[in-house]
């Protein structure tokens, strides 16, 4: 593979590098909290790109709205 191609996680690859349990990912998809899903093949996949941008913006609003401790 090239390196200028882009590199796709299946759902359940996305679910083991975040921690969470493919029911959880099915209840945060209904809720609309989950990056873009590409499907391939019939197989639902997330650039990896994409998932870290979706996460590195998550954290970040989670920290936007948390109070500073000091």
């Amino acid at each position: 593979m090239s390196l200028d191609q882009p590199v796709y996680l299946t759902i359940s690859a996305y679910c083991d590098l975040i921690g969470i349990s493919r029911s959880t990912w099915h209840k945060q998809k209904r809720q609309g909290q989950t990056p873009p899903v590409v499907s391939i093949g019939g197989i639902q996949r997330i650039r990896l790109e994409t998932a870290e941008s979706f996460l590195a913006e998550k954290e970040g609003k989670q920290m936007s709205v948390s109070p500073a401790i000091h």
